[in-house]
């Protein structure tokens, strides 16, 4: 597995001060972008900085790309200025942050689908994290569990090349495409 490197620009990331105990998957919700693409708008356009919003991980069906240093904080699991999430009622409220995880964006298709190759570089990313940091699969979570925000909110491709019957949010469907 090749990762790429493009870093964001460091106005966009902040010293980590915790220890690693969470990996919080994410779709980019940028139906069509590609993991560069993603990549060089965080490294390239000066306007990403003013979404204070990052990902250590851009991950397509093609290409991994690292965008922000896993010694680094990307600050991809709060809500900064939004309203209506970061409430209570999610299990990881408080628990899982963006100092003690990483963030992984997964690029979805132009139809806003993930592909299953998409779903297989995302697998070996995560595994080789969770054997890096020590991390269990209880806390390979979704930005749902931690904020109530509905990401990942898409649908994927199973590898008999069926889509999913539900969204990612649905917990029978996320501990579906946790096993594959």
């Amino acid at each position: 597995m090749e990762i790429k490197k493009e870093y964001a620009f460091s106005a966009l990331y902040s010293a980590r001060e915790d220890k690693i105990r969470y990996i919080v998957i994410h779709f980019t919700g940028d139906s069509g972008a590609t993991a560069k693409n993603e990549a060089d708008y965080f490294s390239k356009n000066k306007a990403a900085i003013q979404s204070q919003s990052s990902a250590h991980y851009f991950v397509d069906a093609k290409d991994i790309y690292k965008s922000v240093p896993e010694h680094n904080t990307a600050w991809h699991c709060g809500l900064g200025n939004q309203s209506g999430f970061d409430t209570p009622h999610h299990p990881l409220y408080k628990k899982c942050t963006n100092n003690n995880s990483i963030g992984i964006e997964m690029c979805i298709d132009s139809k806003g689908e993930l592909k299953y190759d998409t779903i297989m570089n995302v697998r070996s990313l995560v595994r080789t994290l969770m054997k890096r940091y020590g991390i269990n699969a209880a806390h390979v979570v979704r930005h749902y569990d931690v904020t109530g925000k509905e990401c990942p909110n898409c649908h994927f491709y199973k590898k008999d090349g069926k889509l999913s019957d539900n969204s990612l949010l649905n917990n029978g469907t996320w501990e579906y495409f946790k096993d594959l």
